[in-house]
């Protein structure tokens, strides 16, 4: 399971606990996990990260933060968002050079009337001047950053930065164990600015393991990826030597499972995957590699939904959106994949016969 979202009626504090620590996050009214991301046409993994509160001090960087808006009044409480917090919102939106939600309301519940989380909000006033606000939501021992957003004027004050610390002092006040901020985008850098923040007791989630890391072991060539595309390559060199047919191919509906309408259907959720072509055989197979068990399937699928208005692009697997409809062999061992394909070769040009 590479992407999966769930859209729970009623969440407890111990709940959200368990999830975060399984590498999901909140979006709308809802739970996602994924591990990968597309920016700018350019797909990347994602890497999921928490700073344990137990460790989390104060150092330079925010006691320099704190020397730099000293003069601003903070204020942290149960979530009660305004008009203010709605213009504000706005305009900042107007400043960022990525895609932002539609409104703060919409980022924060989509199409809800309700709110599984419990909720908190930092705002930071100059004067009686909202210039920012953070929104994080509080399990049994843990927390999660939603958002952060402030007035452009202030820019030089590091106002994003400077409410996650915030959060993170807040929390780490109250006895929390762990914070999470989200995940970075390794080779994307406008997420870099999360690895700054705590980052003494920073960690990362390890998917392949399932287990949090100090940052410090993070390997950008083991992202995962580079790890599938690793793995997937270099079973289509041995394919081939055993003349079996083969072709890596893009799937770019990876994220579909994301989709509300779309989340119970378990569709494919690998960005990439072998494409096998075996005109002897009549059913459709690709292989794919699990990298949380570390093996690859061979797999039949049956396409959900037909694009049969889109052009085809070489090496792209973009008419179908599909799901596995049986796994015919899961290995460790590639030669056990060349082996069943070889044998299945075999097996139909004996019954043409």
């Amino acid at each position: 399971m590479y992407s999966k979202s769930i859209y729970p009626l009623e969440l407890s504090k111990e709940a959200l606990d368990e999830y975060l620590i399984k590498g999901w996050f909140r979006m709308g009214q809802s739970l996602f996990t994924t591990n990968f991301l597309i920016f700018n046409g350019q797909l990347y993994s994602v890497a999921w990260l928490r700073v344990g509160l137990s460790r989390f001090k104060e150092d330079k960087k925010l006691a320099k933060l704190k020397k730099l808006n000293k003069n601003f009044r903070v204020e942290i409480k149960p979530a009660n968002l305004t008009t203010s917090h709605e213009l504000l919102f706005e305009d900042y939106k107007k400043h960022v050079d990525f895609e932002a939600s539609d409104s703060l309301h919409h980022l924060l519940f989509h199409y809800k009337t309700y709110n599984i989380f419990d909720t908190y909000q930092v705002d930071l006033y100059d004067n009686d001047l909202l210039i920012a606000c953070g929104i994080f939501d509080i399990g049994q021992k843990t927390a999660q950053g939603i958002t952060s957003f402030y007035n452009h004027n202030y820019k030089k004050n590091s106002l994003g930065k400077y409410l996650i610390c915030l959060k993170m002092e807040y929390c780490a006040n109250i006895g929390l164990d762990y914070f999470y901020p989200g995940y970075f985008v390794p080779g994307y850098e406008p997420f870099d600015y999360k690895l700054e923040l705590g980052r003494d007791s920073l960690e990362f989630f390890l998917f392949r393991s399932g287990t949090w890391e100090p940052i410090e072991y993070f390997n950008i060539r083991e992202t995962t990826i580079q790890t599938i595309w690793s793995k997937l390559t270099r079973a289509q060199e041995v394919l081939a030597r055993a003349n079996c047919t083969v072709a890596l191919m893009y799937y770019p509906y990876f994220s579909f499972n994301l989709i509300e309408e779309m989340y119970q259907n378990n569709l494919v959720d690998i960005p990439m995957f072998l494409k096998i072509s075996n005109l002897n055989h009549p059913v459709d197979q690709i292989l794919v590699y699990q990298l949380a068990s570390q093996t690859f399937q061979l797999v039949t699928y049956k396409a959900i939904l037909n694009f049969d208005h889109i052009e085809p692009v070489i090496h792209n697997f973009n008419k179908e959106v599909i799901v596995i409809d049986k796994i015919l062999l899961g290995s460790t061992e590639l030669q056990q994949i060349v082996d069943y394909l070889t044998n299945q070769q075999k097996n139909s040009i004996v019954e043409q016969l």
